[in-house]
């Protein structure tokens, strides 16, 4: 096992929200209801509410108080639990709504399984809710002292255990999002919660397969034959009743049945995802380059020329799309383009069957694009439509637009807070490139870019919208809160360090 492929076991883990969102939600609508209650606010006391900690020396006489905004109340806990948190006076307008208003939010203390037990010399506890746990107050945290080594390690395979759970033991597709509680599964083996099968999820459950061989947390014969299932899913060689569909350029639905491989309606205005079909075959290809290091068996190599193949069922150098005038429409649209067309400058997230683009990237006035994570799909349409022609590409539209995107790198559009940035929006549109395209990756001045958006990230948790210190952080796109995202249950955070504008977050 190198140590490339180990570095990528623990960095492609990424920032994952610390609580899910049934917890949070309780949180934040119990703070709601407390604070809705009048105040009588001074001058020099904004916080006056006095704030305890349940569980800690923060009760009665000793509440918390607070001057100003930013405030934090220190706390102990007592004998046998553990603080989680920092306790700060804050306000926080969520859309256009006031859910803080000077009031303390943050910090608990949770009870400790084993309140006597110490971890000494260089181990750390690592802590975890018990079986009985539903993560309230009440319920107590088991303790494990492990070295840092051993502890960072089994997060990791903690993590893959969730990709575990996420994927269909019937046809090897990674399901969109997955639950832990027990009574919303749905019986899908191994206990996904859900049917939504999901393309550029099933490309990143591969690259995870990938790490847990090289970490040798399963057997090199297992992992052959969960990369099987799922590339023969995507390719329609499993047996049984299963069909994936693709449009008649290759490109694949974002979300269909897991057991079946029918396409779920979409309302983003196209049945076919190029972006999240460029994900899924960067998974391909990482498990390509993966097995292509090691001596191959029979086995590997089949699975090596089982992606070539796939490779190929996608018109990848129809990818750019240009504009034309519709007159039965009598509107503009954008279509699939000739590889030749120097007009073809738009790249799209979505294609119709018949080649007519949606949500697509156009230039910015620059002549470049605004960064996001279209980044490894062009990369790979690039690659594939102009080999061994990489600079001097006869397809005109995809090596400008290469080019185009090269240079975001030395001149990134976006200030924030006295940095240059690649994009405002969540980090995961620079670990996507990170972990699958090699001209992100091999090039420093887009790793210093990836430097900077972790910087702004630690730094927009740590600013007055939030305070929460510079431990907990991590800006993500997935499951809200409906009740404070206008009957959303999905969105994508973006950096902001305004408490009079800050959005709903994914928790």
């Amino acid at each position: 096992m190198t140590t490339a492929w180990r570095l990528t076991a623990i960095l492609l883990l990424g920032n994952f929200p610390s609580w899910p969102c049934e917890f949070w939600e309780g949180q934040l609508r119990g703070s709601r209801e407390g604070f809705e209650k009048s105040r009588h606010l001074t001058a020099g006391n904004v916080c006056i509410n006095g704030s305890e900690i349940h569980n800690s020396n923060r009760v009665g006489s000793n509440a918390c108080f607070a001057s100003k905004l930013g405030d934090k109340c220190e706390y102990q806990c007592n004998q046998g639990y553990i603080a989680i948190g920092n306790h700060v006076c804050q306000s926080l307008d969520i859309s256009g709504a006031l859910y803080f208003n000077h009031t303390f939010f943050g910090g608990v203390c949770y009870r400790l399984c084993e309140p006597d037990l110490e971890c000494s010399g260089d181990t750390v506890p690592f802590r975890w809710f018990s079986a009985a746990s539903d993560g309230g107050y009440g319920q107590c945290l088991e303790t494990r002292c492990k070295s840092k080594d051993h502890a960072l390690l089994d997060l990791a395979e903690g993590n893959y255990n969730l990709w575990r759970v996420a994927r269909s033991d019937r046809s090897g597709v990674y399901v969109d999002h997955v639950s832990f509680d027990k009574s919303k599964q749905m019986g899908v083996l191994p206990g996904q919660n859900n049917y939504q099968g999901s393309t550029d999820t099933s490309g990143l459950g591969l690259m995870m397969e990938c790490i847990a061989d090289s970490m040798q947390w399963i057997d090199h014969s297992e992992f052959i034959d969960r990369v099987n299932v799922t590339l023969s899913a995507f390719a329609n060689k499993l047996d049984g009743d299963w069909h994936l569909p693709r449009s008649s350029a290759g490109w694949l639905p974002r979300y269909f049945h897991v057991l079946s491989g029918e396409p779920f309606p979409t309302t983003e205005g196209g049945e076919w995802s190029v972006m999240a079909t460029g994900l899924f075959y960067a998974g391909a290809m990482f498990v390509r380059t993966y097995l292509s290091q090691h001596d191959t068996s029979a086995a590997d190599q089949y699975l090596i020329n089982l992606v070539d193949d796939m490779v190929k069922t996608v018109s990848w150098e129809k990818m750019m799309c240009a504009q034309q005038f519709d007159s039965a429409a009598n509107k503009t649209i954008a279509v699939s383009a000739a590889p030749n067309d120097t007009h073809a400058t738009g790249i799209p997230y979505l294609q119709s069957e018949t080649g007519v683009c949606s949500n697509i990237l156009w230039p910015t006035a620059d002549g470049t694009y605004d960064f996001n994570e279209m980044m490894p799909t062009l990369w790979l349409a690039y690659n594939f439509a102009c080999r061994g022609q990489l600079g001097n590409c006869t397809n005109v539209a995809l090596e400008n637009a290469w080019n185009a995107w090269q240079k975001i790198r030395y001149n990134p559009s976006t200030r924030w807070n006295g940095k240059k940035l690649l994009s405002e929006w969540s980090c995961y549109v620079v670990q996507f490139p990170f972990y699958t395209t090699n001209a992100f990756i091999s090039d420093p001045v887009w790793v210093d870019g990836f430097k900077n958006m972790w910087q702004a990230d630690q730094d927009d948790y740590s600013s007055r919208a939030f305070y929460a210190g510079d431990i907990r952080y991590g800006l993500g796109a997935g499951p809200t809160i409906p009740w404070c995202a206008a009957g959303e249950t999905y969105t994508a955070d973006k950096l902001q360090m305004n408490p009079n504008t800050t959005d709903c977050r994914m928790w």
